[in-house]
């Protein structure tokens, strides 16, 4: 009995502690969290850091502090106005009209108005990056704040490429031109931007002027991001405090940093890992669907969740995961090696398949595990490590030679993932070659009204995807960072897609926050 008091003592003085530390935390003011600057770390290198429809979702991660979108997602990850006061859609018209923010200010001075979108938007319409662009039938700045679109049909999905849409000053790519304006980021964002050297840095300073300083925001004086590829430096970059927060960090390294005391900090986003075949090399070999559904089988995907994952990863028997739209626990192809090598005779092979998988330094750990399994059912396996600037290249952009070690993200739905991703108005992954079935099918969901009908028409798709073995799904990751326990962060509480960077702030009044 005096053991049990005790405990409840115990418990109940923690939950004192607990409490009164949120208290502190959430009754520190504004000034109190002011000051200081950032530093990050990432192995992601940035390839264009200021014009958009040349920028990939990576490029676009380093950017948050200067960019903002006109709608933004949600905690929930709803959809909602951001740049904008209100958001009018009329599905039977087929128009959206966004509703401007008036006295936003760009980097250089000048003013967010329609005119500015949608030269925005054509920017995007012309390079072919924005989604749906061949459904813009016009788009219309009825005033200086208005903007409509009008569109030749309308769809559900339509709103989170117009409305998900990051914008950048006219006035700064008139007056310096294209190629200034890839790295040279202006936005409308807490954080202007400073220096950017290729392989070393990017800086941020504090935007004095930003729309939401009666707020106090943003509370930095500044960020400055360090590219290093190499996760064993940036590891113990962490341990000695020479960095505030990691971004993406593997998870082995995550295991030790935690392990150490350091704060790991996860959203409901994630990353779905996968193994994907280049279906336009000249070869074909990948058009053999037994030697696609071959590499499923080579692979045990529980032991290698287990060795490689450290508690934060889940095996993946489908391309959406578990509470995603589409999932079925009933669709899966279970590690079996010998049926693996059996595929692969079925195929036409009767000597080990040569194959080569495009990975980067973050995934060479486990891309090795995959070799062994590869090795063991029937193929020949090398592995290509390529640098972060060729790696994020091949995978979002000029394509790969064989097989791809990468991922896709988690979106509003899955059928938005689907669409971002695998719909034939996807612009990332090139060589993933979609089929007139999968086509056929996405085309039908996206005119789907009722939830329930988007929901049924796209776990048909992903169906589809399972039975023909389009993608090898391995793990589930989501999405993290490792920061110092001064840091007070947003990252990820949005999702991927949205990092409210005008509210991170640290505890400067500890000895160790530089």
């Amino acid at each position: 009995m005096k053991r049990l008091t005790f405990t409840l003592l115990l418990i109940i003085l923690c939950l004192c502690a607990c409490s009164r530390n949120y208290q502190q935390e959430e009754s520190r003011t504004t000034d109190e969290k002011h000051g200081g600057v950032m530093r990050i770390v990432t192995g992601i290198i940035p390839q264009v850091l200021g014009y958009p429809p040349d920028m990939g979702p990576q490029d676009t991660t380093l950017a948050f502090p200067a960019l903002e979108p006109l709608m933004a997602y949600a905690a929930n990850q709803d959809l909602i106005p951001f740049l904008c006061d209100k958001v009018d859609i009329d599905p039977e018209k087929a128009t959206i009209a966004f509703h401007l923010k008036k006295g936003i200010k760009f980097h250089d001075g000048s003013e967010l108005n329609a005119e500015t979108v949608k030269w925005n938007y054509q920017i995007s319409i012309d390079a072919k990056k924005l989604q749906y662009y061949e459904m813009v039938k016009s788009i219309d700045a009825l005033d200086e704040y208005t903007l409509r679109v009008l569109m030749t049909e309308y769809n559900n999905q339509i709103i989170h490429s117009l409305g998900y849409f990051f914008v950048i000053s006219k006035e700064s790519v008139d007056a310096n031109g294209h190629e200034w304006a890839r790295v040279n980021c202006v936005g409308t964002g807490p954080f202007k931007f400073v220096e950017f050297k290729r392989d070393a840095h990017v800086k941020w300073a504090r935007f004095d002027d930003y729309w939401r300083k009666d707020e106090g925001l943003p509370y930095l004086d500044g960020i400055e991001v360090r590219f290093i590829p190499d996760p064993v430096t940036t590891s113990s970059i962490m341990e000695t405090q020479q960095a505030d927060m990691w971004l993406g960090p593997g998870s082995q390294y995550q295991r030790k940093l935690v392990d150490l005391g350091l704060k790991r900090q996860a959203g409901d986003a994630g990353l779905s890992m996968w193994l994907m075949p280049n279906y336009k090399r000249a070869d074909g070999k990948w058009n053999n669907k037994k030697l696609r559904e071959a590499l499923e089988y080579a692979i045990d995907r529980d032991a290698l969740t287990k060795a490689f994952g450290y508690g934060f990863s889940l095996p993946m028997s489908l391309i959406a995961s578990t509470g995603d739209w589409g999932y079925d626990q009933n669709l899966k192809r279970g590690y079996d090696p010998e049926k693996a090598r059996q595929l692969v005779k079925e195929a036409g092979y009767n000597t080990p398949v040569k194959v080569k998988i495009l990975t980067d330094a973050n995934g060479q750990t486990i891309a090795s595990g995959i070799k062994g399994f590869l090795d063991d059912a029937g193929f020949d396996c090398e592995l290509d490590v390529a640098d972060a600037g060729r790696y994020f290249g091949s995978i979002y952009s000029t394509g790969w030679d064989d097989l791809a070690f990468a991922s896709s993200g988690t979106d509003a739905n899955f059928l938005v993932t689907i669409t971002r991703w695998f719909s034939p108005e996807a612009t990332m992954l090139p060589n993933f070659v979609k089929p007139p079935e999968l086509i056929r099918m996405w085309s039908e969901a996206i005119k789907k009204v009722s939830i329930a009908e988007q929901e049924a028409a796209t776990k048909e798709m992903v169906k589809y995807i399972h039975d023909e073995a389009l993608i090898c799904p391995l793990y589930r990751l989501p999405s993290s960072g490792v920061m110092q326990a001064w840091v007070h962060s947003e990252y990820l509480k949005q999702g991927m897609s949205q990092w409210d960077m005008s509210r991170e702030w640290m505890d400067c009044q500890s000895q160790t926050c530089q």
